[in-house]
């Protein structure tokens, strides 16, 4: 499990936030799949079923002593329950950084003074937000933060990390909405240059985990961007 350093805190946040609340929605693919390897096993069944009742009595017998020979055939050894399995040790740690990020959280700077954003602003925060958290694997996220996140260590691990994530959820062929963004407490400081807010992320589908996060923003180069590092 990779442990990331503090200074990965707003990739962290912003990055990784929505793909941890999507993490469940895979959980049911298991049971479709049983239940269709039940039915090919059912069908495969009675097929079988119907040619031994057409077949000739020799046919039966032969049929029958292979199926003698199988039964005395050796069991397959038991999985050792004190092994993990792939599915135990995934989930063991989607939850550990999920308790790395609830923890990395409480160390995002805010805006502590400041004056309730205008709706410009929001809106201008809220489409930030929105390309943050696409769910395109491909699309580099890294553009919408501010030049410290840019350069802080462990970045590059942080975002192929995601990519992964994402990449694993698109694989399923689940169609996935776009997620729904919205930012509260939003505050911008005197100088109309720094601002924070909490950003909650919801996606309507069963399994999903709403998620939300204190989140940074400054002005850079004339355009917001996400900047929890920079204190």
């Amino acid at each position: 499990m990779r442990i990331f350093t503090a200074r990965t805190t707003a990739l962290l946040a912003a990055g990784l936030c929505l793909p941890l609340g999507l993490a469940a929605c895979g959980s049911d693919d298991g049971d479709a799949a049983d239940q269709t390897t039940t039915a090919t096993a059912t069908s495969t069944t009675t097929s079988s079923t119907t040619d031994t009742t057409t077949a000739t009595t020799s046919v039966k017998a032969e049929q029958t002593s292979q199926a003698a020979e199988e039964t005395s055939a050796p069991a397959a050894p038991e999985e050792d329950p004190a092994t993990p399995s792939a599915d135990a040790e995934a989930s063991a740690q989607a939850q550990a950084l999920q308790e790395e990020l609830d923890r990395l959280k409480t160390e995002i700077p805010t805006v502590t003074e400041g004056k309730p954003a205008d709706d410009e602003v929001k809106q201008q925060l809220m489409e930030l937000e929105r390309n943050v958290n696409s769910l395109d694997p491909n699309l580099d996220i890294l553009q919408f933060f501010c030049k410290k996140d840019r350069s802080a260590p462990d970045t590059g691990q942080v975002v192929d990390y995601r990519r992964q994530m994402l990449t694993v959820l698109q694989q399923t062929g689940q169609q996935i909405p776009s997620p729904q963004v919205d930012i509260t407490d939003l505050k911008v400081d005197e100088s109309g240059k720094k601002a924070s807010g909490t950003v909650h992320l919801s996606i309507n589908l069963p399994g999903a985990q709403p998620q939300s996060t204190p989140q940074g923003f400054v002005l850079e180069d004339g355009q917001w961007k996400v900047c929890t590092l920079d204190g």
